[in-house]
């Protein structure tokens, strides 16, 4: 199961690039086997960040994982054609994502899923110290952002929190 679609890809991808990124003869038209590829490549990156912690393949897939698979998928399009420029914006999503897995794979993120490791098991301790930072997204974000972010140095109280 996919964890993202061609036609999420194309609500932030104009169709005319797409077809760029994809048709390896005249780039005029999309080509679905490419971004079947792509999308499966940007799933196995994803779920080598969350084995260990989630019962994988995400079902049903939660929103922040539909968002990465997206932006990874876009990113290994362009990855396919390396005539095209890939927008600073992009570059940005992607090291977002990349931001956001790596605290997925250290622990210091959870996914909103019922079926994770943490959630089954209670919340997970980790070593605290005082330089430590505490990351989290509400489920009321909807696009899965890490906006929220908290340090030694805010001066709020986080008592005994993980």
């Amino acid at each position: 199961m996919a964890y993202c679609s061609q036609s999420d890809i194309e609500l932030r991808l104009p169709s005319t690039i797409l077809a760029q990124l994809t048709d390896d003869t005249a780039g005029m038209t999309i080509s679905a086997n490419a971004v079947d590829r792509a999308i499966l490549d940007a799933d196995a990156a994803i779920e080598s960040f969350a084995r260990g912690k989630h019962d994988l393949p995400f079902s049903p897939v939660p929103e922040n994982v539909r968002r990465w698979s997206v932006i990874l998928s876009i990113l290994n399009l362009y990855a396919r054609r390396v005539d095209l420029i890939m927008p600073d914006s992009l570059r940005a999503q992607v090291d977002l994502v990349m931001t956001e897995l790596k605290a997925l794979r250290d622990n210091k993120i959870l996914i909103d899923d019922a079926n994770s490791v943490a959630n089954t098991a209670g919340f997970f301790k980790t070593n605290k110290t005082s330089d430590s930072k505490v990351f989290w997204t509400s489920d009321t974000d909807k696009n899965g952002r890490l906006d929220r972010f908290w340090g030694p140095n805010d001066g709020l109280d986080y008592g005994d929190i993980a």
